[in-house]
């Protein structure tokens, strides 16, 4: 009788096994599956294809509901359809999941800055700073917030730090900064800065080719009107 029992004991012990193996054997497939279906998504989104994109993500978030990478994503595209309220939702949903992300509070920044919740976004900002530093983006939004408060030095600290970010600046970073060194009555170190966009945009690197060197010219033959006045 107690070697039946023991028989017994093993067999059970076997199944529970059996049952366990299955189950994680189960649920790491599901997490394979659903990082195929983000990459679907990745994909479908650099087509444009948002409504598939969506369909992709959803069903990743099935098969595994910690995907934060399909929550990000999620929020992006009802960013990209101007629906903040559910980005937002999206995008905190991604922090809760992984809070070391700097992208997912960059993009929180980003909608935050786009709703003019003004008390919300410097903190996310700030925190995707602290969690990257080299993510010149947060800068340049930090130095928008602050222009907008009036805090115009503080505004060209932050493009200062998004120049120092970016190894070949942006013409725009320099136009930005020219145009708050102009507030300032900064007009020489508006100039040099105006210079230094025209030189980026005539090498034809990092250009945002929405600047034309001819207006640039015209706000420096302005400066050079302003100054006169302001002797």
């Amino acid at each position: 009788m107690k070697k039946k029992l023991i028989v017994l004991s093993i067999l059970g012990l076997i199944s529970m096994g059996t049952i366990v193996y299955s189950a994680d054997k189960n649920f790491a497939t599901n997490i394979e599956q659903s990082k195929v279906y983000l990459d679907e998504a990745d994909t479908l989104m650099q087509k444009s294809d948002l409504s598939g994109a969506e369909k992709k993500l959803n069903e990743a978030l099935k098969l595994n509901s910690k995907n934060a990478g399909a929550y990000y994503k999620l929020g992006l595209i009802e960013n990209a359809k101007s629906n903040d309220g559910k980005a937002l939702t999206y995008f905190t949903k991604a922090i809760e999941i992984s809070p070391n992300n700097a992208e997912y509070y960059f993009a929180r920044g980003c909608v935050e800055t786009q709703a003019f919740q003004l008390k919300d976004h410097i903190g996310d900002l700030n925190k995707a700073i602290e969690l990257n530093p080299q993510k010149a983006q947060a800068y340049v939004l930090l130095a928008i917030a602050y222009d907008r408060y009036g805090y115009t030095q503080k505004a060209v600290e932050y493009f200062d730090k998004a120049i120092e970010c970016e190894e070949t600046s942006f013409d725009f970073l320099y136009t930005a900064r020219a145009e708050l060194k102009v507030k300032m009555r900064e007009y020489d170190n508006a100039i040099a800065d105006y210079n230094k966009a025209i030189e980026i945009i005539k090498k034809g690197t990092n250009s945002s080719k929405t600047q034309n060197i001819e207006s640039i010219k015209q706000k420096i033959e302005e400066i050079q009107q302003a100054k006169k006045v302001f002797k």
